[in-house]
């Protein structure tokens, strides 16, 4: 995991950047998801290294993915618990028809209130993708995870 100050991300835009000035970064490389021959399954974690608030959550794929009403798969972000069950969707990108993933461009996966959640020191979150039907593949990537405080 690295965490880098917003200047030194990229796909970032101008207007992001005056918004998110005091926000620091997690970059957290993602394993792939096979469409079928694989359950929901979380893809990346990561912990709080301090009390602290979430601000934004991305995901940049290395592959393009189409999305699908039928057989798709969701992108949820949960905050887990030390036993390492969910102790909450904070956010969601669900990858149906028109909610596709652009090869090397950040996806915002925030769908709920993660824009403001309080995180404590060691608060654990996971990176799920979440299997409907069939599912879709998803490739490797990188979270994003933007947060501040302390």
């Amino acid at each position: 995991m690295t965490t880098t100050s917003v200047g030194a991300l990229t796909n970032i835009n101008q207007a992001e950047r005056a918004l998110s000035s005091a926000y620091r970064y997690a970059q957290v490389p993602t394993r792939a998801k096979a469409a079928s021959s694989e359950a929901t399954k979380d893809l990346a974690e990561w912990m709080a290294p301090h009390d602290c608030t979430l601000r934004v959550c991305y995901f940049v794929p290395t592959a393009a993915v189409s999305g699908a009403n039928t057989n798709t798969t969701h992108l949820n972000v949960l905050n887990r618990v030390l036993t390492g069950t969910s102790a909450g969707e904070l956010s969601s990108l669900e990858l149906t028809s028109g909610n596709d993933l652009v090869m090397g461009l950040k996806t915002d996966l925030n769908s709920g209130t993660a824009y403001s959640q309080d995180l404590p020191a060691g608060t654990i979150l996971a990176l799920q993708g979440e299997v409907v039907n069939t599912g879709l593949a998803v490739p490797e990537g990188t979270w994003i995870i933007g947060y501040d405080g302390a």
